[in-house]
């Protein structure tokens, strides 16, 4: 028999709170089944939460990521795509500059 996760189950296993979960729920972000009043979630929906989370990380609007979810379009996985790779490349040019700044600082302090 399939497992199924309360919202505080899936909350607890997603380490976010009950409020995040009813969140992406009302955005259709997450969609669990009901049976009475409460929320069923399949084990599957750790997964898409963890997937949320990681995109909401990378900077995505919640909106952004339904559209990713709903659309499975070509032309919106690309522009995420060209999303992350530019953060890549702003990050890497971050580390570039703040290693420019440690050998400066090295170089100093071994003239000192």
């Amino acid at each position: 028999m399939d497992k199924f996760l309360s919202v505080d189950e899936l909350a607890t296993a997603g380490n976010t709170t009950t409020r995040t979960v009813r969140l992406y729920i009302d955005k259709g972000l997450l969609a669990p089944m009901r049976i009475g009043r409460t929320y069923c979630f399949p084990e599957n929906a750790k997964a898409t939460l963890k997937d949320i989370k990681r995109a909401k990380r990378l900077g995505f609007s919640l909106d952004e990521i339904k559209a990713f979810h709903d659309d499975h379009n070509v032309a919106v996985i690309k522009v995420a795509i060209k999303r992350i790779e530019e953060l890549i490349n702003d990050g890497e040019d971050e580390v570039r500059q703040l290693r420019h700044r440690l050998a400066q600082r090295t170089d100093k302090e071994k003239a000192s």
